[in-house]
């Protein structure tokens, strides 16, 4: 004798007090119907192009940091040349030849103060001009980097040396 043979409620929505979801969803969990779910292949598929598509995000976000990077050293050599630039200028008096150093950041500097144009002779009476340069060296991300500022100073003859 059969075992007792159980009705798939799917036909009848009214029996048992099933809403016609519940009626599917019972027939899916018993096999009267097909689950609808993903293959191994199409899940192998996505997750082939959601690994891509995060190695290329992660490019992109690595190359924007080491641009930032670069940016902010440009910036900060920048503001380097220009306080050097601006303590030349205030300076009481001024000497020709060159000062070097290194910032704590590690910029290198070179400020020079040479005589403008390049042949004047402090020695002769009236104002003089001077040239100022600052020039601030940094590792880039391929190569050295440098960028210079230069400026005039009228320099009276008693301060010229």
């Amino acid at each position: 004798m059969p075992g007792p043979s159980r009705k798939s409620p799917v036909g009848d929505p009214g029996s048992a007090g099933l809403t016609p979801l519940r009626a599917a969803a019972l027939a899916c969990v018993d096999g009267g119907a097909e689950t609808g779910g993903f293959t191994l292949l199409e899940v192998l598929v996505a997750l082939t192009i959601l690994g891509l598509s995060l190695s290329v995000l992660l490019a992109i976000f690595s190359q924007t940091l080491s641009r930032e990077g670069a940016r902010d050293r440009a910036f900060e050599a920048r503001a380097l040349a220009r306080s050097l630039i601006a303590e030349a200028r205030a300076a009481p008096t001024i000497i020709a030849g060159a000062r070097r150093g290194t910032s704590p950041s590690g910029l290198t500097w070179q400020m020079v103060v040479a005589p403008y144009p390049s042949g004047d002779d402090w020695t002769a009476p009236g104002p003089h001009a001077a040239r100022l340069r600052a020039t601030v060296t940094w590792a880039g991300m391929s190569s050295a980097q440098s960028l210079s500022l230069a400026t005039l100073r009228l320099v009276p003859r008693e301060q010229a040396q």
